[in-house]
């Protein structure tokens, strides 16, 4: 089986960091530092920090704070780098200043609702993205809602987890993530015929991964249809010969 946490754990985080460049500057305080030299070197790490440079990233966002210690988006965009640095007490710290300082900033509630999500602390992380939804001006609510998703997910609520899902396609029925994910739910709740369908319509959309070549093996393994499941097995084979999916097919012996 895929290793579950940390797949979803990525999902959850693929849409982070765009929701930190593109949220909204809604504060009167966020206006006062137009091209200060705190908003001009946190734009300058949070540049870095996309460019996968952590070490200049991580100079520049300091230097932000160092010139105004109460600029949000300073502390939003460290808390990311410390997230990716696997330095979850600093990175939380700083996502709690950053709300402290912009309480009514929807993409904040939702980066922090994701980064609550990958430590598992399931209960919070809801409560952050559902604090994002509440803005009716939001428009990463479709965004949060497929987190919410992916989230109830992880922490094993598959119920929840579907009605979230369910609600991000139908504002946007082409939606990857949530498209994979309802394959992979009603997979492991027993409807084959549904979770292939889902995974027939992530496919034309998404893109095909070791991971949707086994989902799809799986499913149709269940669905006793052996031409077909054959058919992912040779995918997988072809563009994945080195990867976990491909060991597990070949070791559980579907192959023959």
């Amino acid at each position: 089986m895929i290793a579950r946490h940390n797949r979803l754990a990525a999902l959850v985080f693929a849409v982070l960091f765009s929701a930190c460049s593109g949220s909204p500057e809604k504060s009167t305080q966020n206006q006062q530092y137009a091209e200060t030299p705190a908003k001009i070197n946190a734009e300058l790490g949070l540049g870095y920090m996309q460019q996968g440079d952590y070490k200049r990233a991580m100079q520049k966002l300091e230097l932000a704070l160092n010139y105004n210690p109460e600029y949000d988006k300073a502390h939003h965009y460290i808390a990311e780098l410390y997230r990716r640095l696997n330095e979850s007490k600093l990175a939380d710290k700083h996502f709690q200043k950053a709300i402290e300082l912009s309480p009514q900033d929807p993409g904040l509630r939702n980066n922090y609702g994701a980064f609550l999500c990958e430590r598992g602390d399931f209960e919070q992380a809801e409560e952050q993205f559902l604090l994002a939804i509440r803005d009716p001006l939001y428009d990463g609510r479709v965004q949060a809602y497929e987190n919410l998703g992916l989230c109830a997910t992880q922490a094993g609520d598959l119920e929840k987890a579907e009605k979230y899902l369910r609600t991000a396609l139908k504002a946007n029925p082409r939606l990857v993530k949530s498209l994979y994910g309802m394959a992979e739910l009603n997979y492991k709740i027993g409807d084959y015929l549904r979770a292939r369908a889902y995974l027939q319509r992530y496919e034309e959309v998404g893109t095909i991964t070791a991971e949707s070549l086994w989902l799809g093996i799986r499913i149709e393994h269940r669905m006793g249809d052996r031409e077909v499941m054959k058919r992912y097995a040779r995918e997988l084979s072809r563009l994945y010969p080195d990867s976990e999916q491909w060991h597990s097919y070949t070791s559980e012996g579907w192959y023959q």
